[in-house]
């Protein structure tokens, strides 16, 4: 996995720049007519004709969904970045559930974009920036890593907004995620859920040395645990009420699955850290990360355990202050 950070973007309402960097605004996108809305949702890169061609096709057979998605860009987003083309084009893929049709993914988007246009200018800026926010950083044998929240274009069918750990400037593993209040995405009762769409991490051999060094300087907690312990406290600074995570079925990246180039079972994953499944092929993750009591532990690891849940409260606490001194 590569790095890709730049995911800056220029929003209207709280919304004034991006970096210190002012973008010219974009033409309104509704009056461009779809071909043109196809040039700027691919402007460059393989099969050109093929692609702007099926979102036309697409974009007409379903023309007062694709309308109200661009009516709602024009409303909100004063500008897209070069860097954040899939705006205009996501909802015609599958996204985030696969169930979802093209007005769902639209509802959705909406719903949780319209959250974060609710949220101090602060946060949103921090999180929509090149960088991301700042949530925690830790000191190990080699080098310092950092966990941020931020834009990653490459999880761009997983959701928006990706929690991230970066070994200075290498992204080691990253959780992509939504935060909305539609029942159809798992929300009940009127609250708030985060979504999680999908988890990634380096596969290579480098990858893998990195992992297993990080775990044994961070006590046995895996980099992949570090991600789902960290949502849970990041769910609660967003009010959400509820942690949920995409199975297998529902994954949006199925058809990768079918021709293996996704080979980390979902579904193990969120079992493996205290998830449940419930309706609509997903997993319930808690609020709360489950600890083993000392009886549980041998003797021989109680140390151990005692400074990882030690780490696990300390990264609690700075993902906590983060957020709150950002959306203040």
């Amino acid at each position: 996995m590569s790095i890709q950070q730049d995911a800056g973007v220029m929003l209207a309402g709280p919304f004034v720049s991006v970096d210190g960097v002012a973008f010219l605004p974009a033409p309104r996108s509704r009056q461009l007519g779809f071909y043109a809305v196809a040039r700027r949702a691919f402007p460059q890169g393989r099969k050109l004709m093929l692609k702007r061609l099926r979102y036309v096709v697409r974009a007409w057979r379903d023309r007062h969904i694709h309308t109200e998605w661009l009516r709602f860009l024009d409303a909100h987003f004063s500008a897209l970045d070069a860097r954040m083309p899939q705006l205009y084009a996501k909802i015609q893929s599958t996204y985030v559930l696969r169930a979802l049709d093209t007005a769902a993914r639209v509802r959705l988007l909406q719903d949780h974009y319209g959250g974060f246009f609710s949220a101090s200018r602060l946060l949103s800026e921090a999180v929509h920036s090149r960088s991301g926010l700042a949530l925690w950083s830790f000191e190990h044998t080699d080098a310092a890593v950092q966990l941020r929240l931020c834009h990653l274009p490459i999880c761009w069918r997983e959701g928006e907004i990706s929690l991230a750990l970066f070994d200075d400037a290498r992204l080691i593993c990253a959780l992509t995620f939504v935060v909305t209040s539609l029942r159809e995405c798992g929300a009940g009762d009127g609250g708030k859920s985060l979504v999680i769409g999908g988890i990634q991490g380096l596969h290579d051999a480098e990858g893998l040395n990195i992992f297993r060094t990080l775990t044994k300087s961070m006590y046995g907690l895996r980099p992949f645990s570090l991600l789902i312990n960290a949502i849970r406290a990041v769910a609660q600074a967003f009010g959400a009420q509820r942690v949920l995570a995409i199975g297998d079925t529902q994954h949006a990246l199925t058809h990768k699955r079918a021709s293996n180039k996704v080979r980390i079972s979902y579904d193990e994953i969120w079992s493996d850290h205290g998830g449940t499944p419930v309706t609509g092929g997903m997993f319930d993750l808690g609020n709360m990360t489950p600890l083993k009591s000392s009886a549980e532990i041998p003797s021989n690891k109680r140390a151990q355990y005692r400074r990882r849940y030690q780490l696990m409260d300390e990264l609690a606490c700075a993902i906590e202050s983060a957020i709150a001194a950002a959306n203040r």
